[in-house]
């Protein structure tokens, strides 16, 4: 297993803050290593009510973001912690179009490079972290890269992370 290294996976469309800050704020102060990973490599942006403490939700017809949690937000985003992020893209391959005459040989090499990615996954990290928003709902639920990352964790010790609200102090 990894030695204090997480994986956090999150959108280039847009993250709930409070899903980012929680888990980052309590995995910075137990020493953890965060590397973070974005679907083509391209810089995470907050969505902007997830900074705004005044932004009123409309279904529930009060505020959702605290002073405190707007305010890590902001800090990270002016940060360049978020700057460079992992491609999953460059990471993960394509997988093998079921049209394709060598399919299954090609299937079988796709299976086998996974394989090897799960243990380099399964041995630099110690857990996924996933962040919501209305981000991933865009780029990421039927996104074969994102699926495979996350069989990755079925091929060893790798552990899920939850980033929902609540969870940060």
């Amino acid at each position: 297993m990894a030695s204090k290294r997480v994986l956090c996976l999150i959108s280039e469309f847009g993250y709930w803050g409070e899903e980012l800050i929680g888990p980052v704020h309590m995995l910075d102060a137990a020493g953890y290593a965060i590397d973070f990973i974005t679907p083509t490599g391209k810089r995470p942006v907050p969505l902007p009510p997830s900074i705004d403490p005044a932004y009123i939700d409309p279904p529930l017809g009060r505020a959702v973001t605290d002073e405190l949690t707007a305010t890590r937000t902001k800090e990270i985003d002016k940060s360049t912690r978020l700057d460079d992020p992992i491609s999953l893209k460059a990471w993960f391959p394509e997988r093998p179009y079921r049209s394709e005459a060598d399919f299954l040989r090609q299937q079988e090499a796709s299976y086998l490079g996974l394989d090897e990615l799960s243990a380099e996954v399964d041995g630099k990290y110690d857990a996924l972290l996933m962040v919501g928003g209305s981000g991933p709902t865009i780029e990421m639920v039927n996104n074969q890269r994102v699926h495979d990352l996350v069989r990755t964790r079925d091929a060893g010790d790798l552990r899920p992370v939850s980033g929902g609200p609540g969870h940060h102090q």
